[in-house]
């Protein structure tokens, strides 16, 4: 937000900023968010494998874990909303986690807490 817009903001009274985010609040869908959030948790699912050097020292399976979770959550409640077309690429995204995950925790690294089976891998029996 630039100085200007913050300075217009400032000077609103509190119904005019409410009036204001109900406006924002119409324009914003919740698939967008939800978006937003699948990205962020493969950026975040990714780093916490520590594949390169640069991430090594980000390490850590039950965060890496945690992150496929979530994501797994939101693309599944998505997909039943809003179709598969939105999380096609993030279907494609959270298998290749999934495998990456389970490799990792087979290499049996030191330090990242315990490693269970892969993730979604107690969903495959049905």
């Amino acid at each position: 937000m630039g100085e200007d817009a913050r300075r217009e903001t400032a000077e609103l009274t509190d119904e005019q900023r409410a009036a204001l985010i109900r406006e924002q609040l119409k324009a914003l869908r919740t698939v967008d968010v939800a978006r937003d959030m699948m990205i962020t948790l493969v950026t975040v699912g990714y780093q916490k494998f520590g594949l390169t050097q640069e991430t090594r020292e980000l390490r850590n399976l039950p965060d890496a874990r945690l992150a496929i979770e979530m994501l797994r959550g939101i693309v599944e409640a998505v997909a039943e909303v809003a179709g598969e077309d939105p999380v096609t690429e993030f279907r494609s995204t959270l298998a290749h986690m999934q495998l990456q995950y389970a490799r990792a925790a087979s290499s049996g690294a030191e330090g990242e807490g315990e490693a269970s089976a892969p993730p979604g891998a107690e969903d495959q029996d049905t």
